[in-house]
């Protein structure tokens, strides 16, 4: 009988031991988690630390550059498809409002920035004529990777407004 009585209290004793070292885990991860929620607020979500350019085009680190070859790069592959810059020109003017998509693989894409009374009427999403060139133009862009925008040194999918100018 004794020497169940010790078996007993034994397992009783790793029972404790195990219970208070989760005790003592939980509040260092508690812990860990108060830092990170501090460091994460330090963090401005909405901006990107890079933003997306083609690869063609020499990163660097002003803004200004960066949108100028841009604009080179995407006059250049739309040029190339004279047909394709009739169209656009024909359809939609001088200036074609559009969001422009890169994902954290680098492949990029166009899609229409509407405003509430083409979203109203929903003819500009039913206009095959529309929805042709838009493709056409995602196939002109997307012939090469750009390089993805980076948000604390981690690519990111970015997208944000464009106005393309027709030329």
């Amino acid at each position: 009988m004794l020497w169940f009585g010790s078996r007993f209290i034994a397992s009783l004793l790793v029972i404790y031991c195990i219970t208070a070292s989760c005790e003592q885990l939980v509040t260092k991860k508690f812990q860990l988690s108060t830092r990170q929620n501090e460091r994460m607020n330090e963090v401005q979500w909405n901006k990107v630390d890079r933003f997306p350019a083609p690869s063609s085009c020499d990163f660097e680190a002003d803004l200004i550059k960066t949108s100028e070859c841009r604009s080179k790069f995407l006059a250049r592959s739309i040029g190339r498809v004279p047909e394709l810059l009739r169209g656009l020109k024909n359809r939609f003017g001088d200036t074609l409002k559009l969001n422009l998509s890169v994902d954290f693989e680098g492949h990029a894409s166009f899609g229409l920035r509407l405003n509430s009374k083409e979203i109203v009427k929903g003819s500009i999403n039913k206009d095959t004529l529309v929805l042709d060139l838009i493709s056409r133009l995602n196939q002109c862009i997307s012939k090469e990777l750009w390089i993805p925008g980076l948000k604390r040194g981690v690519p990111i999918s970015v997208t944000f407004p464009y106005d393309l100018v027709l030329q």
